[in-house]
């Protein structure tokens, strides 16, 4: 057995049983008199969904979906109801020890008749069911992109669903062809698994041009007017292709292991540059938002430690454990800098406030500068103020220095 039949079957467990669930939401509804269908849909529906997965309930309500409804019937029905905000509200149960999420819906046969995004939903469950000849191809494809780190189209990841993931391997047939595709991938890469357009052209011409923005464009087989591959960003789309293309050179198993955070591991990949790793605790409340919070928090420190002159030589925000990690150079800053004033043919009172302001003033090459002293020395310096600002401390619950 080789290691990704091993993967596979490692990822194959048996499914915890839905029925009694979807019997307790349906019977509540029926006593409403209200008219639903109950179905288990994500990648549970799919069949390529991973051992640690949670289960996808849509209520598919034949006009006006109501999450006040269903709200109402999953309170009566189940102890623990929680109530999540989204484009149109959803719940999270527990039963017998695993996790639902319940989602109401309309139920459409086709897109067009849609008026949530989540309404699509078992469309493209249909969809990979009748086109995915091989789940476990899809499994591969998303402990590739899990361990890679580019797994996931939340706005702090921007990176591949698993949805996308479904289309691309049955676009391309299996994993190994997609990842030598993808070794190959450059941008503006445009997929059209189900030919709803006759070229790329047509494409760039129907689609709005918000929907073009992504290095890659999937059209939705089941919505040609979507790009499924929205969310990805230049730097996912290029983290997955280099993966790909060093994976093709060499395959192993250690591509689908997610490497956990290693201070040593960045030390010597730093070398003599300077470290900043910082360990954070997100604020409570929804898991998408908290981590938005968090990316922003990590994005306001790497904007002020590159306007204060150090070079940022890679860094990176480790979701999965909530370390925002920074290899810095120089080490330590000259003492002094220069500050770049007014040219000298500006309006008189200009050149008054920066000769008020600082005390060497030079005129060279028809502008004035000056000689200051600078106030941060070391990237930790710096971020050490940093983590006090009112932006940072908004958007992140604790921070520790590694």
């Amino acid at each position: 057995m080789d290691f990704k039949q091993k993967l596979i079957e490692e990822n194959t467990v048996e499914l915890v049983d839905s029925t009694s669930v979807i019997k307790k939401i349906q019977k509540g509804f029926d006593k409403l008199k209200v008219k639903v269908e109950a179905v288990l849909g994500g990648s549970v529906a799919k069949g390529t969904f991973l051992k640690n997965y949670d289960m996808d309930i849509f209520v598919r309500f034949y006009n006006n979906p109501s999450s006040d409804m269903l709200e109402r019937v999953l309170k009566k029905e189940f102890k623990k109801v929680d109530r999540l905000h989204g484009s149109r509200d959803y719940f999270q149960i527990v039963h017998a020890g695993k996790r639902y999420e319940v989602v109401p819906v309309l139920k459409i046969k086709k897109s067009e008749q849609a008026e949530n995004v989540t309404d699509v939903s078992m469309l493209h469950v249909a969809w990979v069911n009748k086109h995915l000849k091989n789940p476990g191809e899809v499994k591969l494809a998303k402990l590739f992109c899990k361990a890679q780190k580019v797994y996931g189209a939340e706005s702090y990841i921007n990176g591949f669903s698993g949805y996308l993931l479904e289309i691309l391997v049955v676009n391309y047939g299996s994993f190994d062809k997609l990842i030598n595709a993808a070794a190959k991938w450059k941008p503006r890469l445009v997929i059209d698994a189900a030919k709803h357009y006759k070229n790329h052209d047509e494409v760039f011409k129907s689609l709005n041009a918000s929907k073009l923005v992504s290095p890659i464009i999937v059209i939705d087989p089941v919505q040609k007017s979507r790009n499924a591959a929205a969310a990805v960003n230049a730097e996912t789309f290029n983290k997955l292709v280099e993966s790909a293309k060093r994976y093709a050179r060499r395959p192993s198993i250690r591509f689908f292991i997610k490497k956990r955070f290693s201070l040593e591991e960045l030390r010597k990949k730093a070398k003599n540059a300077e470290i900043v790793a910082l360990k954070v605790e997100p604020v409570k409340g929804k898991e998408d938002v908290v981590y938005t919070k968090l990316l922003k928090a990590y994005e306001f420190l790497k904007a002020n430690i590159e306007k204060k002159d150090f070079n940022i030589i890679k860094s990176e925000f480790e979701v999965d454990e909530s370390i925002f990690w920074f290899i810095v150079n120089p080490k330590e800053l000259p003492a002094q800098m220069t500050v770049v004033g007014p040219k000298k043919d500006v309006r008189p009172e200009f050149i008054r406030d920066f000769k008020k302001k600082y005390k060497k003033i030079k005129l060279e090459k028809g502008r004035y500068t000056a000689v200051a002293k600078r106030k941060y020395l070391t990237p930790m310096q710096l971020v050490k103020d940093l983590i006090r600002h009112e932006y940072f401390k908004e958007r992140v619950r604790r921070v520790c220095i590694c």
